[in-house]
């Protein structure tokens, strides 16, 4: 019933999430594109809705909120529910939720419905213009980072348009990859799939940008536009032996991409104690929910 998610498939998908007004970077293609394989992406169209099926490592198969070109009502969104609910198996029906997706189920099912908030996965929600200028008391120690690279290397700046240029940075992408102490399969499967990205950069209607100093790339970051109102950050590696690497190549890509865009998405910390103190040090404008959510019907 489900087809596995391929590259063609962008059309069908951009159909529904063009104008679909989402704020959890989950739902952009490219995300789905980059993590098929290991998550088992699947999608079909159920009731003229767009159906996203993950096998979560941990919890097994679920869904996705079902996406639909025109606005579903209660009744709509009670039988698709209920027909997913009744094709898995799997005690948790639905992942990656937001909040409104959650009231609304909780409207329609009540006391049969238990929803668990995905406390790890909570997506950090940036305000573009101040990543973009780092203005303000809070972002002092970022400026000075900023300053400091500045000052330090001799840098350049390439957009990741030719073979060449995706060559050095798939070569820094193993390097930065080897050095890690926990090679968890997560960080495996990313490393292997950033080529795939980047050969299919124009097609997917990625941003990508190279940072070099003395002719050696030291960082990297790919990245969208997925609405008027935000941009995604999908991808930032950089040594961190170039002292403010990551906060010199994030300003000069937000400025060089996505200057007008409200807000940046720089997606999840995964729980993990250092990633989280870096995101936190940005001062996000709030932390975008995500949600479990089982049924018993």
């Amino acid at each position: 019933m489900f087809k596995k998610l391929e590259l063609c498939d962008k059309n069908v998908f951009d159909s529904f999430l063009t104008d679909y007004p989402f704020f959890i970077y989950d739902y952009s293609f490219t995300n789905l594109y980059l993590w098929k394989d290991l998550c088992g992406i699947e999608y079909n169209i159920i009731y003229d809705c767009l159906v996203i099926k993950v096998t979560n490592s941990e919890i097994g198969p679920c869904f996705m909120a079902p996406v639909s070109k025109e606005p579903l009502d209660d009744l709509a969104l009670k039988k698709i529910v209920t027909f997913l609910a009744s094709i898995n198996s799997n005690p948790y029906l639905f992942v990656t939720i937001d909040t409104n997706f959650s009231e609304r189920l909780k409207k329609i099912f009540k006391e049969e419905l238990h929803i668990e908030a995905d406390l790890d996965n909570f997506d950090y929600i940036y305000n573009g213009n101040k990543l973009k200028t780092l203005k303000g008391k809070k972002l002092s120690k970022k400026r000075n980072h900023y300053n400091k690279f500045k000052t330090s290397y001799n840098y350049e700046l390439k957009s990741i348009d030719d073979q060449l240029t995706i060559c050095d940075v798939l070569a820094f992408s193993d390097t930065w990859y080897n050095k890690k102490s926990n090679k968890t399969k997560e960080l495996v499967y990313e490393n292997n799939a950033i080529g795939n990205l980047l050969i299919n950069k124009n097609a997917l209607n990625l941003d990508a940008l190279a940072l070099y100093v003395d002719n050696k790339v030291v960082g990297f970051t790919i990245g969208e536009k997925v609405s008027k109102d935000m941009a995604i950050i999908h991808v930032e590696k950089c040594d961190i032996e170039y002292d403010g690497s990551y906060t010199f190549l994030n300003k000069n890509f937000i400025e060089m991409f996505y200057p007008d865009i409200p807000y940046i998405n720089r997606e999840e910390d995964m729980g993990l104690p250092g990633l989280r103190k870096a995101k936190l040090s940005y001062y996000p404008e709030r932390l975008e929910k995500k949600y479990f959510a089982s049924l018993k019907i």
